[in-house]
């Protein structure tokens, strides 16, 4: 079956662009265009705006004569059926008239008239339109026909057995593009930092190390569990410290991950910072550790996402750790392994004094 082709397809990439998410969804729409004989089939995108969000053709398959459309803004006079699926975040199934003032949606037998039947193509007799919703991200999947009730309720579950793949190549396409951005920004300001006038300190007397997590308070509980359990084994680590009345904070950033012994960075939810920090523990080769929360799995960067990664999930106020064999253990247990697996073949990291 083509949905579920579709889906195992869309399931299965990492790193998508939005040119090869389209590559993929254009002989869908293609198929659906052909199956329900339809003038339109078309996917739209909410995109934010500085003042308002917009809705932009993503991808529109139509026949020759139909003409181009543009975006739709979504102020609180907006016009036409997809300004309401917007709005309503619902499904619609409409039979329309030549001049119809009113139509009603043959999902719930409600009327839907005014602004939103306004604007519609003149030709179009037939409509339906789906949305789709996918981790933050909003799309709309419309067929539109001109000859009257011609779209019917196998069509309608069609389109909804589309919409979850579609979703998620627009999703893992969006995800790409950020990926890529940050990590390009951050490799940026990494060598502009370092091919500057930068004098990198000396290790710390003390057994230190850096943590890179998002400053965000839901992460503060693993942070402060992990800062107790290297006290416990008389190491002292921490996250990025500002030094005061300065302002070249990727410098002093660089400065504390390379005056630390080791570092741990958190790439949950690939916080762009974390990332920069993270890149310049490997470019200074430190040994570190990363930590990814349990259900977190947006696509890595390439250029991390060779390295092995361990999961952590807070279970009855305890965190527990585990590596790619499921292998669980206590946070305690892991930062023992750590220090004896890792550091402890490290001359400098055993020759440097215990931290109080």
């Amino acid at each position: 079956m083509l949905h579920e082709e579709y889906a195992r397809l869309a399931k299965s990439l990492d790193n998508v662009t939005e040119d090869q998410a389209r590559l993929i969804i254009t002989p869908v729409l293609d198929k659906l265009k052909a199956t329900t004989g339809a003038i339109i089939v078309d996917v739209w995108v909410r995109e934010s705006g500085k003042d308002i969000d917009v809705l932009v053709p993503y991808l529109r398959r139509k026949d020759r004569e139909v003409p181009e459309t543009q975006f739709v803004a979504l102020t609180k006079d907006a016009q036409g059926l997809l300004v309401w699926v917007a709005e309503m975040l619902k499904p619609v199934w409409l039979d329309i008239e030549a001049h119809a003032t009113h139509a009603i949606n043959r999902l719930t037998g409600q009327p839907i008239e005014g602004r939103y039947i306004e604007s519609i193509y003149d030709r179009t007799r037939a409509f339906i339109a789906v949305p789709i919703s996918y981790r933050g991200h909003f799309a709309i999947l419309t067929i539109e026909s001109d000859r009257p009730r011609s779209l019917n309720e196998f069509h309608i579950e069609l389109m909804k057995a589309l919409t979850e793949p579609t979703g998620i190549l627009i999703w893992k396409s969006g995800v790409s593009k950020t990926i890529r951005d940050q990590t390009n920004d951050a490799i940026d300001e990494f060598r502009a930092v370092v091919s500057g006038d930068w004098a990198p300190p000396t290790l710390n007397r003390f057994r230190t190390g850096f943590i890179a997590r998002p400053f965000d308070r839901n992460f503060e509980y693993i942070s402060n569990a992990l800062e107790e359990a290297f006290r416990n084994e008389a190491i002292r680590v921490a996250t990025y410290r500002p030094a005061a009345g300065s302002k070249l904070v990727a410098s002093e950033m660089l400065g504390q991950i390379n005056s630390a012994h080791f570092g741990v960075a958190d790439i949950t939810s690939l916080n762009r910072n974390v990332l920069v920090e993270l890149g310049a523990m490997i470019a200074l080769k430190k040994p570190f550790i990363i930590l990814r929360a349990e259900g977190d799995d947006a696509t890595l960067p390439f250029d991390i996402a060779g390295y092995d990664y361990y999961r952590y999930a807070i279970v009855d106020a305890r965190i527990r750790i585990a590596d790619a064999a499921s292998h669980h253990r206590s946070l305690e247990q892991f930062v023992s392994e750590f220090i004896s697996e890792r550091l402890s073949a490290d001359r400098i990291f055993q020759n440097a004094e215990a931290s109080n």
